[in-house]
């Protein structure tokens, strides 16, 4: 398939709903759910298709990503590339083969007909990256990296992020976002621009190490490279990473809402934070669930 067959395949430009339960307007990207034998959904998702759909021919030969053994990244990458008929390999790094076959992700990935590789004692990231690019060097393997970043492939916002914003409701005074590497969020702000929805208040809820300035250099980035003026936000980052006691990534935490059950490791957290802090029965706020858990 060429790339156009692949986005209307997958249903790449259909727009995500926008739900209203008691009170909180709810954007479903986790209804992105284009597989139907696969768990994998959201806006990570989408993201990765876009970048993998714009690179096609530097794909033959094969695909690169290093993550977290809990992050849904892993998977994400497998799908899509078994979807294109192409090969994949995830880098972890402080973990065991033993653990592979029990960690429910390196399990799916496993499952799925993808490749991992344990390449370090440790599991840091610059450590994982840069191996990574050394054996790029050798086998020219495409990479995706951590988090789907698209700041080297700034076209793909558009479609992958940005374009979802255009269903917000208009005029809310709060959106709640989740701020993990910060390229959704990076995107949703594009989108928030391109399509002119005013927000009040930004409010987003770090459940990473913070992305302040990681924000603010893509959004100078963005505006450079797109003519568009990314200033003005008012954005109020919630530190949930490094000022909550006890907060780990890998820590799981629940939380539900209507029929939604949000993601342990993101969403469930940051709607923890904000469901008793937050009076958005009586303020026009929208929670942008970004995605679901891959783990049923």
């Amino acid at each position: 398939m060429n790339r156009n067959d692949i986005i209307k395949d997958l249903g790449l430009e259909t727009i995500t709903p926008v739900d209203f339960i008691d009170g909180l307007y709810i954007k479903r990207e986790d209804l992105f759910k284009p597989f139907s034998n696969s768990t994998v959904n959201g806006t990570k998702l989408r993201q990765c298709a876009y970048l993998l759909i714009k690179n096609l021919d530097k794909l033959e030969n094969g695909v690169l990503s290093c993550c977290s053994v809990h992050s849904p990244q892993g998977i994400i990458v497998t799908e899509l590339c078994k979807y294109l008929g192409i090969n994949s390999t995830i880098f972890y790094g402080g973990t065991t083969q033993e653990r592979l076959h029990i960690l429910p992700i390196p399990k799916m990935i496993l499952e799925t007909g993808g490749n991992i590789e344990i390449v370090t004692k440790m599991g840091r990231l610059s450590v994982l990256n840069s191996i990574a690019r050394k054996r790029q060097a050798e086998t020219n393997e495409f990479i995706v990296e951590h988090g789907i970043d698209l700041m080297n492939n700034i076209d793909c916002f558009l479609g992958s992020v940005a374009n979802q914003v255009q269903n917000l409701p208009d005029d809310l005074d709060n959106l709640i976002i989740t701020c993990g590497s910060a390229i959704s969020t990076t995107g949703i702000l594009y989108g928030l621009r391109l399509f002119n929805k005013s927000v009040k208040n930004i409010i987003l809820v770090g459940v990473a190490p913070n992305r302040e300035k990681r924000i603010a250099d893509n959004l100078k980035e963005l505006s450079a490279t797109l003519n568009i003026n990314l200033d003005g936000f008012n954005i109020k980052y919630i530190d949930l990473f490094n000022t909550q006691k006890g907060f780990r990534y890998e820590k799981r935490e629940k939380a539900s809402f209507g029929d939604i059950t949000f993601h342990p490791n993101y969403e469930a957290k940051t709607f923890n934070w904000f469901k008793d802090k937050i009076d958005y029965k009586n303020k026009k706020t929208c929670f942008w669930v970004v995605g679901a858990d891959v783990i049923e």
